[in-house]
Order: C-alpha cells, then sequence, then structure tokens
C-alpha cells in the first residue's frame, strides 16, 4: 500500500495540476486509504473495530469532499460547490481525532481523567495561538458563512488531532508499526495544514509539496491499516506505567505561558493586543489547571489511603491466622506475655489452655484438605463462641489456644471441659457432610508469687495436652509440678542420650535362642545397652521410650543393625545361627530403613538370612507402608520376627497375613496365673505351625516352662532359665555343655 501511494505520489508530481488526471490520481490515494482502514475494521479484535471504522468515516468524508472538489474539472464544470467539500473535509477531523483517541483509550486499563486535564490544557494553549495568528485576521472580513467555516474549522481540526497526538506521546509501551503508520499520517496531515493556512494568510499560493503531503497522508492511512501488526493485540498499560510525567509537566508548563506569551509578542511587534480572547484563554487555563492541582491532592490522599489499608492489612495478616481469622502464634505469645505481666502486678493468675484436635487427622485423610479446612474454620467459630470475652488464637496445624484472665484452677478447668463438650458435638459441613472429632486441652496457670515467661507458660499447657491425648483423649488435663519435672527430665535424657550416640556410649548385649529339642543355640536377640558415664549400665527401659519420641531411635537402631551383623560374622561366617534386632514402628515407617539394613550386611559382609528383623505385630497388619517395608527386606533375604505376639491386634485367624517367618510368643502366656494359659499357648504354637511359622517362646523362667513348650511343640525359647543377656566377648566364652543341661538335652 505504501509502494502504491508514492508511484501515485510520482504520477501527481509529472501531471500538470490543472488537468483531470490529478483528480484522478488524488481521488485514487483516498480511495486506497478508506480501503486499506476498511480491511484492517475487519480484521482487528472486537474490541477495536469501533476506531477503525470511524476512521473509515473520517476518510470517506475526506474522499468525498475530493470528489465534490475536483467534480468541476473532471466534468469541465464551474466551481460552485466547492464549499461543499470544505465542509466534508471539516467534518472529517473530528471523526477521525475520536478514532485515534479511541485506539489510545485501549491501551489503557484505567481511566486517566489527569490527562484529559493536561490535554485540555495543551489544546487551550495551541488554540490560542491559532486563534491570534491564523483565525483572529479573518474574523473581520466581510466574508462569507463558509469562507469563514473553512478558515476556524481546518485549525480547529488541527488542534484536535494535534490533542490525539500529545496523548498518543504520552503513552508507555511499545507501538505497533500500524500505529507508527497512523501517527505518521497524523503529523504529516497537521504539518501540511498548519503550512496550507500559512500561506493562505500571506495571500500566498501552496507551493507543490503540500499537495504531496496530503497525498502521503491518505497512503499513511491506508498502509497503516494493510499493516500485519494492525491485528496485534494492544500492550495494556496500568496506572502505574506512565513513565511520562516529566514530559506531561513540560507540556502544561508551556502551555499556561502561552497567554502572557502571546500579550508579550504582540506588544514586542507592534501588534493590536487581543486582551480579551488572551484573558478569556488565561481564565480557562487556570480553571483546568486548578482542577489537575485538585486531582493530584485527591490522588494524594487515595495513595495515603490505599497505603493505610495496606499496612493495616498486611499487620492483620502478619498477627492472624489467614484461615481462621484468629490470632497467630506470634501475636498470641505476646498477649499473654502482656496479660502474665498485668496480672503478676494484680496479684491475680491467668491461664492458657492449649487445644489439641483428636481425629483431625482422619478428616484430612478421608475428605480431603478443603474439608479440613472446612473443620478448622468451624472449630475456630466454635471456640470463639464458648469463650467470647477471652483471646483465642491458632498456632498452627490442628493445635488452637485459649488465654483466661483473672482466672483460677476450677474456672479454668471448667472452661476446658466445656471446650472439650462442644468439640466433641459433630460438624455440619458443605454437601451436607457430617464429621466428629474432639479435642484434647492442657491447661496451665501462672503463677501470683512469680512473674511468669509466656512461651513458657504454652509449654506447660501442651505438656498437659499431650497427657491428656496419652490418658484416652477427650478430655482436659490441668498441668502441675510432677508433669514438669518429668517433661524437663525427659529433655535431659534425649540430650545426653543424643551425646552418647555420638559418644560411642551404647553397647550391644545379646540373649542366646535355643532349640527347645536338641538345645542347641540357634541364634542371638541384640539387646541395647547404655553405658552411662556416673551412672552405669542402663537397660533399655530407662532410655528406649524418650527414644522413640524422636528420630533418636532409628539412630540406635541403625547402629545396633551395624554392630549386631559385625559381631554374628565375628563368632563364625560358617554357622547357620542368625541375630534378631528389634525395629521401632517409627524406623519401620522410614525409606531409610532398608538402606540401614543393606549398609548393615555389606560391612559385615553377611548374608542377608542370618539377619532377623523383630516388629510388632500391629505394624504388619495396620500399617501398609510398613508392609511393604518388610516385603521388601523380605525379598532381600532378611527374615522378619512378629515380637510379643498376642499383646497386639492381630488374631488367630489373620497369621497367615503377617510378613513374617518367625513368631516370637509373648511371656504373658508362659505366665501360670494367667487363666487358660495353656490352651492358648498351645492354640498360638498350633496355628503358626499351621501357616509355616517357626515359634520362639520368650521369658523361659523355669524347667517346667520348657517341658510344657517341648511338649507342645514350640521351636525355640529364650529367657533367663537358659540364658541371660551378655556382652558380644561373653558370647564367645559361653559353655555349651552347661547350656544345654539346662535346657534338658
Amino acid at each position: 500500500m505504501l509502494g502504491a501511494g508514492l508511484a501515485i505520489c510520482v504520477a501527481y508530481l509529472l501531471v500538470p495540476g490543472t488537468a483531470p488526471l490529478s483528480e484522478v490520481l488524488w481521488l485514487l490515494a483516498g480511495v486506497l486509504a478508506v480501503a486499506g482502514t476498511t480491511a484492517a475494521s475487519f480484521r482487528v479484535e472486537p474490541q477495536l473495530r469501533r476506531p477503525w471504522r470511524l476512521m473509515v468515516v473520517g476518510l470517506a468524508l475526506w474522499v468525498l469532499g475530493d470528489t465534490v472538489y475536483g467534480l468541476p474539472t473532471l466534468i469541465h464544470a464551474g466551481a460552485g460547490i466547492g464549499f461543499l467539500a470544505d465542509y466534508l473535509y471539516v467534518l472529517g477531523y473530528p471523526v477521525l481525532a475520536a478514532a485515534m483517541l479511541g485506539l489510545a483509550r485501549h491501551r489503557l486499563s484505567y481511566r486517566d481523567l489527569a490527562f484529559t486535564l493536561d490535554a485540555l490544557v495543551v489544546s487551550g494553549g495551541i488554540g490560542l495561538i491559532t486563534f491570534t495568528s491564523v483565525l483572529r485576521p479573518h474574523l473581520g472580513d466581510d466574508r462569507s458563512f463558509g469562507h469563514l467555516l473553512t478558515v476556524v474549522g481546518y485549525p480547529v481540526g488541527d488542534i484536535l488531532l494535534l490533542a490525539v497526538l500529545v496523548r498518543w506521546a504520552a503513552l508507555p509501551g511499545a507501538r505497533s508499526t500500524s500505529v507508527r503508520l497512523l501517527l505518521a499520517a497524523v503529523v504529516t496531515l497537521v504539518v501540511a495544514d498548519l503550512s496550507g493556512s500559512a500561506f493562505d494568510l500571506h495571500g500566498l499560493v501552496p507551493p507543490a509539496f503540500l499537495q504531496l503531503a496530503w497525498l502521503i497522508s491518505y497512503s499513511l492511512w491506508g498502509a497503516a491499516g494493510l499493516h500485519p501488526s494492525a491485528t496485534d493485540p494492544p500492550p495494556t498499560v496500568t496506572a502505574g506505567d506512565d513513565g511520562h510525567g516529566k514530559l506531561r509537566l513540560l507540556a502544561v508548563a508551556i502551555a499556561v505561558m502561552v497567554p502572557p506569551g502571546v500579550l508579550a509578542t504582540q506588544e514586542a511587534f507592534g501588534l493590536p493586543l487581543d486582551v480579551w480572547p488572551v484573558v478569556t484563554a488565561a481564565v480557562v487555563l487556570f480553571g483546568l489547571v486548578v482542577a489537575r492541582m485538585y486531582l493530584v491532592l485527591a490522588e494524594m490522599v487515595r495513595t495515603d489511603d490505599e497505603r493505610r489499608e495496606l499496612q493495616r492489612r498486611l499487620q492483620h495478616e502478619a498477627t492472624h491466622d489467614l484461615l481462621t481469622g484468629l490470632v497467630n502464634r506470634a501475636q498470641a505469645l505476646r498477649h499473654v506475655d502482656d496479660v502474665l505481666g498485668s496480672s503478676y502486678a494484680r496479684g491475680v493468675r491467668a491461664a492458657v489452655l492449649f487445644i489439641d484436635l483428636d481425629g483431625f487427622k482422619r478428616v484430612n485423610d478421608t475428605y480431603g484438605h478443603a474439608a479440613g479446612d472446612e473443620v478448622l474454620q468451624l472449630v475456630a467459630a466454635r471456640v470463639v463462641r464458648e469463650t467470647p470475652r477471652e483471646l483465642a488464637a491458632r498456632l498452627g496445624g490442628d493445635e488452637f489456644m485459649v488465654l483466661l484472665e483473672d482466672t483460677d484452677e476450677h474456672a479454668a478447668l471448667q472452661v476446658a471441659q466445656r471446650l472439650v463438650e462442644a468439640l466433641h458435638q459433630p460438624f455440619r459441613l458443605r454437601h451436607e457432610r457430617e464429621v466428629r472429632i474432639g479435642a484434647s486441652i492442657g491447661v496451665a496457670l501462672s503463677d501470683v508469687a512469680l512473674a511468669t515467661d509466656g512461651k513458657a507458660l504454652m509449654h506447660d499447657a501442651d505438656l498437659a495436652a499431650y497427657r491428656a491425648k496419652s490418658a484416652g483423649k477427650g478430655r482436659a488435663d490441668l498441668c502441675d509440678p510432677e508433669l514438669v519435672r518429668v517433661s524437663t527430665e525427659r529433655v535431659q535424657l534425649e540430650a545426653a542420650l543424643r551425646r552418647a550416640i555420638d559418644d560411642g556410649e551404647l553397647r550391644a548385649h545379646y540373649q542366646p535362642i535355643f532349640t527347645v529339642g536338641e538345645g542347641l543355640v540357634t541364634g542371638y536377640e541384640a539387646l541395647v545397652r547404655w553405658e552411662r558415664p556416673d551412672v552405669g549400665l542402663v537397660a533399655p527401659a530407662g532410655f528406649i521410650d524418650v527414644a522413640e519420641q524422636s528420630d533418636l531411635i532409628c539412630e540406635i537402631d541403625a547402629w545396633m543393625l551395624l554392630r549386631a551383623c559385625a559381631d554374628l560374622a565375628t563368632w563364625g561366617r560358617e554357622s547357620t545361627s542368625y541375630v534378631t534386632v528389634n525395629i521401632s514402628p517409627r524406623h519401620l515407617a522410614r525409606a531409610r530403613l532398608v538402606e540401614d539394613v543393606v549398609r548393615a550386611l555389606e560391612a559385615a559382609d553377611l548374608p542377608a538370612s542370618r539377619l532377623v528383623l523383630e516388629v510388632t505385630e500391629s505394624l504388619g497388619v495396620d500399617e501398609a507402608r510398613s508392609a511393604d517395608q518388610l516385603q521388601a527386606l523380605r525379598t532381600l533375604g532378611v527374615h522378619v520376627a512378629i515380637d510379643d505376639f498376642g499383646t497386639g491386634y492381630s488374631s488367630m485367624s489373620r497369621l497367615h497375613e503377617l510378613p513374617a517367618d518367625l513368631l516370637k510368643i509373648d511371656r504373658s502366656f508362659l505366665d501360670p496365673e494367667r487363666p487358660g494359659w495353656i490352651e492358648a499357648l498351645s492354640l498360638i504354637i498350633g496355628s503358626a505351625r499351621a501357616v509355616g511359622l517357626r515359634t520362639v517362646a520368650e521369658g523361659v523362667e523355669s524347667p517346667a516352662q520348657l517341658a510344657l513348650l517341648r511338649e507342645l511343640g514350640c521351636d525355640a525359647a529364650q529367657g533367663f532359665h537358659l540364658a541371660h543377656p551378655m556382652p558380644a566377648q561373653a558370647v564367645m566364652e559361653l559353655d555349651l555343655p552347661d547350656v544345654r543341661s539346662s535346657v534338658g538335652a
């Protein structure tokens, strides 16, 4: 399109201005511009079609004006209707300005009233200059209305287009080639118009290059419409993206200085002073600037309000739980510290209620986290309902807290029990789903004689909640000095045990396992001991419970695996005896278990078949992950023994489901004072034999028990009657003939 336009321009130069062909070329350029913008109006996105269609209308008015203007030349008639062409030309300016302004507005995601005022100020300044230099000299002429309309209309139309150009100049962001062609068309047109007006003002004939400028403008309009970038979506400009603030300020400042500048120029050159037009323009510009200042102040106020609101929201989010709206742990701790300080000063007591939900994990696992979040919101609402005057907080996860002021043990426990009962009631979720959970609540009170630390008081309440949960859940418990003492000792013991693992204070003792029939040593159970400095040898009962509350038990298990495999290899690689190592439930649930076992076997160069892992029976039935771990180990050749069988959840009918090779019968089944103990023992041994499990009886302490086991067909036994646990060195010195006499072989 641009090439065709240039060809028309060249042809126009070669054709005499009065020849009909020149008018044809002029009309052709206009028609091509209309065609190009019409094509764009169908190709662009729907929201951009209206500006492009306005562009088509504006250009069509000009082409129609060209037709009217050139018709006399084409038909060799007089120029009687030339004034009609001027009307059409003047009418096209506001239409094209509206089109260009519409394209600019589609780049904005907000209404820029401030810029509208700025554009009016700049347009007012340009208008005053145009009035005094172009229009004012013609107002006194005794010419026709059509002539005056032409004289006034063209400059006003150019002012409109200049205002649009200023608007586009202030828009940030990249501009497509199509937009650049449109802007070039407007600039070319305005320059040609203003130049033509200047020549006309001085009674001169416009030169030929001005005719070319108008033709080039047509070509640029058409090229913009046909360019592929016309269909590109415009980049969106947000309120914070306008990077032309300085340019706008400069343009407004220059425009405001136009009125005094016009008077000064007229005075300097001895021209008549246009006092009232200048005063009128100055008043209008002053009003626009005042309105602009008002907008600036309003924007500052709005920005300050938004900043305050954002600050308030951020502060609320920093101190409150987003899900429930309750205060969070950090803010709750600050409140507790403040209340404890004031309570101590007044000689009254405060209490912290630590709420630990029962069964919440089951809701999450069964119905999903969305349902879990809904339950937490309902719990928060119910806690607030039961304690409307107290501070309620969500500490994290399924833990909540209530702070009571000016209270005592009885009142605090009453509130806690009320909360237990309220949270035990069912919760109705969306979609008519009903769930039941519960709560274990710990209560801790401040001491009127001491300034209590808030963190310590919350910790004491947590201890009481843990004891309440351990005691059966769904109850409230009060923290007492004994609970604090036990907890402190437990923490100290855990720290000492951690150091013991690092310092090599653990020891492995072994209790031999004998075949009941022949009295031969068939294996050894590895038992951990702690050789604690200044204390002596500590049995597992003195530290295993503490270790099982953390991952320390995994470290102990891993050490025992390494030590037991190494000792068994030392006693004889050709032997078929095995060693059993107890594996804690926590370790069994960890993926590292298989790695720990493989590492121990490889370090000792021990066949996997000589290692037996002892686990509790409940894990083999209830925990799918644990069962998968055991199956993976059995695939490697490691054997599995169910320890303390009969004390867990398994029934005889499910023996075949246990992922095990050995069954270790709990010592309680060898207690003569237990009703029906012989029958129960016989049933266990017979059922194990039926599903292919070997049996090992634990806790054999008398010849009678051993004889009964032999009679019932038990495979092996261990206990004090046969041999006590002993260090590895003692195993190598074991007097087997003496031991076999104890077995009765």
